[in-house]
This record gives C-alpha cells, sequence and structure tokens, in this order.
C-alpha cells in the first residue's frame, strides 16, 4: 500500500501542478479585486497538491506493506460510476438539470451502497442545495432540457 500511496500521490501532485500552469491562460479578473475564471481551478489544484504532498509524506511513516484488497464486484461498481459520469452531460441536455441531478446523485449513492430512503433524501438534498446556491445565489442559468 505504502508504493501505492507514493505512486498516487505523485500522480495527484503532477496533475495540480499541470492544472496550476494551465490556468494561468485564462482571462484576468473582470474588475480589480474581484475572482477571476482562473481563481477556483487554482485554488484546487493548490489544494490538491497539498494534500497529495501530505499523503506522500504519510506514505513513509507506515510500518508495512498491507496488501490492497479488491472486493469482487468493484469493478462493476466502478465502471458503473464511469458510465454514470459519462451520461450526466447527455441528460442535462435532454431531461434537464433537475431531474439529471436528481437520478445521478441517487444511481451513485446506491453504487456505494447507501440505503434507498437516505439515497433518496440525500439525492434531493443534494440537488435543491446545489440548484438553491447556484441558480439563486450565483444566477446561474442551468439546462432545463426537453421536457
Amino acid at each position: 500500500m505504502r508504493k501505492a500511496d507514493r505512486i498516487i500521490a505523485l500522480l495527484l501532485i503532477a496533475f495540480g501542478i499541470f492544472i496550476l500552469f494551465s490556468s494561468g491562460g485564462l482571462p484576468p479578473a473582470p474588475m480589480k479585486g474581484t475572482p477571476g475564471p482562473a481563481y477556483v481551478p487554482r485554488l484546487l489544484s493548490i489544494l490538491l497538491i497539498y494534500s497529495a504532498s501530505i499523503l506522500f509524506l504519510f506514505s513513509f511513516r507506515q510500518k508495512e506493506d498491507r496488501p490492497l484488497l479488491w472486493e469482487a464486484k468493484a469493478g462493476r461498481r466502478l465502471w458503473g460510476v464511469f458510465l454514470l459520469a459519462i451520461l450526466v452531460p447527455a441528460g442535462m441536455v435532454y431531461l434537464g438539470f433537475i431531474f439529471t441531478c436528481f437520478i445521478s446523485s441517487f444511481i451513485f449513492f446506491q453504487i456505494l451502497r447507501v440505503r434507498s430512503l437516505f439515497s433518496l433524501l440525500l439525492s434531493a438534498g443534494l440537488t435543491a442545495g446545489i440548484y438553491t446556491a447556484f441558480h439563486y445565489g450565483l444566477k446561474v442559468q442551468f439546462p432545463s432540457g426537453f421536457f
């Protein structure tokens, strides 16, 4: 596990550095003193580099290499998450944000084996929270879909 942690940490650090330098080409802030389009990518890349560095350093503190255990159905769950990530953008176009966010988050929670009733409540809360924060707070227009 130590070797895997180090490899993953180094890959994440490299990815964070790539995003940090790639965000340099984004346009400046519209007004002085306000965050521009590069603010969030830079902030997230710095946080990613920081947390991956902690993972890398803590990998040296582990005493022994523990084997990485893989569940029998973990591969199917992983492919389910990939498929869900591929289908969500199409769902946004055809079904709209609210329905797609609710259904995709419910399916995601089911893949993670969260109980059905709790998944419904989490999905509803997540969808309502994202929609409220972005639509009313940040004035972002979401796709309404064809329905």
